[in-house]
């Protein structure tokens, strides 16, 4: 398949529209993480970019890949490079704040108190964030269900 062919299936694929390709084809752009972003990120120039980034090693996903280069439809004004920069500093803002309290304290809990809890929440701020760009698409799971979840198997002794 060509990258022509790759660029318009899963340009489709991002804005949500129905594809149908044979079993070939879908193993062949299964290495492609791209799942319905649709506006303001998806643009044929953009799947393009990321099919050349997926080929020379890149692993994350097409919506992260658009996130961390800034790249967007510049025709709307929440595709701008300023606009998802400021969108991605507000997120990383966000989850320090839910990786301050919820891996904070499970952070503190699983050291059965051993640590400042100023420490742990520094700690907990940092991991969220960590786990949160390594996968954004998990957010809910990596940095409210997992801290609790290890808090519960871990913390209670």
């Amino acid at each position: 398949m060509n990258k022509t062919a790759k660029v318009d299936i899963l340009y489709k694929k991002a804005m949500g529209q129905q594809v149908n390709i044979s079993p070939e084809e879908k193993q062949e752009l299964s290495k492609y993480k791209v799942s319905r972003t649709g506006k303001p990120y998806t643009t044929k120039e953009n799947i393009k970019q990321y099919i050349t980034a997926v080929d020379q090693g890149y692993s994350k996903a097409f919506y992260d890949w658009c996130i961390e280069n800034r790249k967007g439809d510049s025709r709307t004004k929440a595709g701008k490079a300023e606009a998802i920069k400021s969108y991605s500093r507000s997120q990383n803002f966000g989850i320090m704040a839910i990786g301050w309290l919820f891996w904070g304290i499970a952070i503190y809990w699983t050291a059965g108190g051993r640590l400042s809890a100023n420490v742990c929440a520094i700690a907990g701020a940092a991991a969220s964030v960590m786990l949160y760009r390594m996968k954004r698409e998990m957010v809910a799971f990596t940095c409210i269900l997992l801290p609790l979840i290890l808090t519960y198997f871990f913390g209670v002794r």
